[in-house]
């Protein structure tokens, strides 16, 4: 379902201003002409070529999921923190893998030569 109930009326206001036909830009997307019929009844949210439509209709992501880039502008924001959270992270897991590989080698080393058996 979508965002805010609107978007497939968005959607179909931005092409019929830029006097694109539904096959078109369906062509343009590589979809069938349903799913762009499908898109603009609200049946489905375009997510998957939501950048791309964007991009053809002359209008932003935000907009057309929203009607507005507020939203879009809160959400991009909240990512780039939870980026910046996630890359530390990160960075501290190859810290800890990177010593517990040291130790393992050292435990390793510091074991007594296995015994073979006489003949």
């Amino acid at each position: 379902m979508e965002p805010d109930g609107l978007t497939g009326k968005r959607l179909a206001s931005a092409r019929n201003e830029i006097r694109v036909s539904q096959r078109a830009l369906a062509a343009e997307l590589g979809v069938s002409v349903r799913t762009i019929q499908n898109y603009e009844a609200g049946r489905f949210v375009p997510y998957r070529h939501l950048d791309k439509l964007s991009r053809l209709l002359r209008c932003t992501p935000g907009w057309l999921l929203y009607g507005s880039d507020r939203d879009v502008d809160a959400l991009l924001a909240r990512s780039r923190q939870e980026r910046g959270r996630l890359q530390l992270n990160l960075e501290r897991l190859v810290e800890l893998r990177t010593r517990l590989a040291d130790n393992a080698g050292r435990a390793e080393a510091s074991l007594p030569a296995p015994v073979t058996p006489e003949r």
